[in-house]
């Protein structure tokens, strides 16, 4: 068996035909469970080697430290979440696109968990592979387009204006005990979902009619 290491210290450990072993992948899922439900300081290596059925030397081994761990387990949720959520055009149909991610970020409250604790670290927890850097950065083209085409305004910058819709799309998820006292509703109810499109599409409507106050 051989492994690799790469800058962030997340080892890889393969047998000779290049296959990651069963004990790799038990020990991340246990990871993630455990950094979502109690964070980066009250995450404790014996407790994720207990409950991936492994001892905690084949952690040491595969993942260097609880750090590299953390990174490790950040980048597969990152990972699943660029892979279920692939940058698409926004055109004219952005209360769709945001409503889409809007759900499914609601149905995973773990990735949610780990972007905060990865927030709370610091810059020592930051995953600042080049991947996730163009993940974004391909959001902001989209935006940019939509700007050139006469599809959204362009009187916001085409990255804030990312930064303005993601947060529509993930305060409520982020912050759902003041969503609930602010509109009576919890974020995973149907009520709230209803009127958060709502909401959306009067915010897509006052971007568009901008467009339009802009060019006459």
């Amino acid at each position: 068996m051989t492994s690799s290491i790469d800058e962030n210290g997340d080892s890889r450990p393969t047998d000779g035909a290049g296959d990651v072993p069963a004990s790799y992948h038990a020990i991340l899922q246990a990871a993630i469970t455990q950094f979502a439900q109690k964070g980066f300081e009250g995450t404790r290596i014996e407790t994720v080697a207990r409950e991936a059925n492994f001892n905690k030397a084949l952690v040491y081994r595969h993942f260097s430290d609880k750090q590299g761990l953390f990174k490790a387990a950040l980048r597969h949720k990152l990972d699943e979440r660029i892979r279920m959520l692939p940058a698409s055009p926004i055109g004219l149909d952005l209360t769709s696109v945001m409503f889409k991610y809007f759900m499914e970020t609601l149905k995973d409250d773990t990735y949610i968990r780990m972007i905060m604790s990865e927030a709370m670290m610091g810059e020592a927890g930051v995953i600042d592979d080049s991947w996730r850097s163009d993940y974004y950065q391909k959001h902001v083209g989209l935006f940019r387009d939509a700007q050139a085409n006469g599809e959204l305004p362009d009187s916001i910058a085409p990255d804030f204006l990312l930064l303005q819709i993601t947060s529509i799309i993930l305060i409520p998820l982020v912050f759902p005990q003041i969503s609930k006292m602010v509109t009576g509703y919890a974020p995973e109810s149907e009520e709230f979902q209803k009127r958060w499109k709502i909401a959306a599409e009067g915010l897509e409507g006052v971007l568009r009619q901008s467009i339009g106050n802009s060019q006459s």
